[in-house]
């Protein structure tokens, strides 16, 4: 894996912040997942302010999180979120110019993949990690037939209806890291800010996955 994309592969968990609530306490949302043992963080590019947020984390946490930028659709979000500090980058779907354009400017880019074709595509053109999405459409089962045929060597981030109930069953199903959106850092938590819910389920999403590693090994 890129040696940038550690804290991925570290504790295998990226928190995705996708908000339409404005004026969020970025700072404070930031500290309950940090505090929570969660050390990657992907802004959505279709979150209100994102190039905003993505700066002001970058700003305030430029040591605590890897920072991404995510849903990046075309080479100009993809320059926009590079220039506000973002350190990968991640898409929905397959695009071998977005794979080429971040490669040219040395930022990791997790390109979005859901069939055999377009994993093969993403790795053969430089892809070290691919985001099955949506995951929750296949389920566990998928990415352990995956994994277990001719996928072996590939890094999966399982994105997509991820949640404390099934966490597990992709992490033992093969999955290396899972992206987490809602579950984890949703409207109602952010407008409440209510942290402390946050902080508790970033170290729940921890666990799950450090126990279901261990099992697997």
């Amino acid at each position: 894996m890129h040696k940038d994309l550690s804290p991925l592969s570290g504790t295998g968990i990226c928190a995705i912040i996708r908000l339409k609530t404005q004026n969020v306490d970025i700072e404070s949302l930031v500290n309950s997942l940090v505090h929570g043992g969660i050390n990657a963080v992907e802004v959505s590019f279709d979150t209100i302010d994102a190039i905003s947020l993505i700066k002001s984390i970058r700003n305030y946490a430029d040591r605590k999180v890897l920072l991404g930028a995510g849903t990046i659709l075309n080479t100009d979000a993809a320059q926009s979120a590079i220039d506000a500090g973002a350190q990968f980058l991640v898409s929905p779907h397959l695009d071998i110019n977005l794979l080429k354009f971040s490669e040219k400017r040395e930022i990791p880019f997790i390109p979005g993949v859901f069939t055999p074709n377009e994993i093969v595509n993403a790795w053969q053109n430089g892809a070290k990690i691919v985001k099955l999405y949506p995951a929750v459409a296949c389920g566990p089962e998928y990415i352990k037939v995956l994994k277990n045929g001719p996928f072996s060597q590939i890094i999966f981030m399982a994105v997509g209806g991820i949640t404390l109930s099934n966490a597990k069953d992709y992490i033992k199903s093969g999955a290396d890291i899972l992206g987490i959106g809602g579950a984890l850092v949703n409207e109602k938590l952010v407008s409440d800010q209510n942290w402390n819910i946050v902080q508790k389920n970033a170290r729940q999403f921890i666990e799950i996955v450090k126990s279901a590693r261990s099992k697997n090994d």
